[in-house]
């Protein structure tokens, strides 16, 4: 038997039934493609609800993805102010890193009749840090006559006493592939050069703390 189309109390004769809400539907109201063509199975009406529901879905998944970031980036921001706080724990209970990460050495001229420029161990300005684990780093480097080239390795990653974390040197002293350093900012990231779990660096850090009997202040 023939029925009429209940969309929108329409009336006219329909020429299907919408599967979603099982409701006669005529031409008019039948659903179409962004093509233009028909939808067999779909009212018009469905069709509205169906694509608003998508973007309900949209915008809440934007907004969760939203509050994830900010909490992520409050609890990296309170690990870096925590790491901070035990760095100079560290240091005012004398400890100092036990890895040296950065070879120093300085241009010195030596000679009596003939003066001539020689390179130096310089203590002074060696680099020591704590491993605090393996992190992903960008950077630019050349190799031989090839031009400079954008690469990203899992390096080995270091804290030191002056609030920086920094990589071994990894190449001679000519090399592009030298050891790297950024600072630790409670309130900004690193400018693209390094992926970092600031929670996993503050975990590491404690527990070298503690196997040097310092204990995080409480409120750091």
């Amino acid at each position: 038997m023939a029925a009429d189309c209940e969309i929108d109390d329409c009336g006219v004769l329909a020429i299907g039934r919408c599967l979603r809400c099982g409701r006669p539907m005529c031409t008019s109201h039948r659903a179409l493609t962004p093509q233009g063509g028909p939808v067999i199975d779909q009212c018009t009406q469905c069709q509205t609800a169906i694509a608003k529901e998508g973007r309900d879905r949209s915008q809440r998944e934007a907004l969760e993805a939203e509050v994830a970031r900010r909490a992520r980036q409050d609890r990296m921001r309170t690990a870096k102010r925590a790491i901070l706080s035990l760095i100079r724990q560290l240091a005012a209970a004398g400890h100092r890193p036990d890895k040296k990460i950065r070879h120093a050495q300085k241009q010195v001229e030596v000679g009596w009749w003939t003066r001539r420029t020689e390179s130096r161990e310089d203590p002074e300005n060696h680099l020591y840090g704590w491993f605090v684990g393996t992190y992903t780093w960008e950077y630019s480097a050349m190799s031989g006559d090839r031009p400079r080239e954008d690469r990203t390795s899992e390096l080995r990653t270091y804290i030191t006493l002056d609030r920086r974390l920094a990589t071994e040197d990894r190449g001679p002293l000519w090399s592009d592939v030298r050891g790297m350093e950024v600072g630790i900012d409670p309130d900004r990231e690193p400018p693209g050069r390094i992926y970092i779990d600031w929670e996993q660096v503050l975990a590491r850090l404690t527990t070298i703390a503690r196997e040097l009997g310092v204990h995080a202040a409480e409120g750091s």
